[in-house]
């Protein structure tokens, strides 16, 4: 069975000049929860841009 992530989901503060700088826009926001949505070219964009050696990143948006 296929899988595919449709959204980054981020709870607690949120960076919204950071993540538009990284092509992200939040479309729904309540409270401190944030979803962004994504796609399949988004995220093969950010892996071939970060490399197989990027440490995972828990923290990149998170003010």
């Amino acid at each position: 069975m296929s899988h595919s992530v449709h959204a980054l989901v981020v709870a607690g503060p949120v960076d919204s000049g950071r993540a538009r700088s990284v092509g992200l826009r939040a479309v729904l926001t309540h409270g401190d929860i944030t979803v962004f949505p994504i796609d399949h070219y988004f995220s093969a964009y950010w892996a071939a841009r970060r490399g197989n050696n990027a440490p995972h990143c828990s923290t990149c948006l998170t003010a």
